[in-house]
């Protein structure tokens, strides 16, 4: 998967994102959907970057800012229902 758009075109085609702060119980888990749709992308030659935000310790806003950075064409989420009052409030 790309870290960095690759394309010269100022940005990937798709930039996924994991909201998820944690699963059931405040088990940790990792994006594997995220990262099969990455692969599923990339066999169809789309670039890619991926945003754990979980593990990037990313907040909202700091979503909201790399995705500016990034200019992606596309922006999809993944997030585990729960997890998203955590996501927009930081706990």
């Amino acid at each position: 998967m790309n870290d960095a758009a690759s394309d010269g075109a100022g940005g990937p085609d798709v930039l996924l994102a994991n909201l998820s702060t944690s699963g059931p119980s405040h088990m940790v888990l990792p994006p594997l959907g995220m990262a099969y749709a990455a692969a599923a992308l990339e066999a169809r030659a789309c670039t890619v970057e991926m945003i754990d935000c979980h593990a990037a310790s990313i907040d909202a806003a700091g979503l909201a800012d790399a995705v500016a950075r990034s200019r992606p064409r596309i922006v999809a989420t993944s997030l585990y229902t729960p997890g998203l009052h955590r996501f927009e409030t930081g706990y």
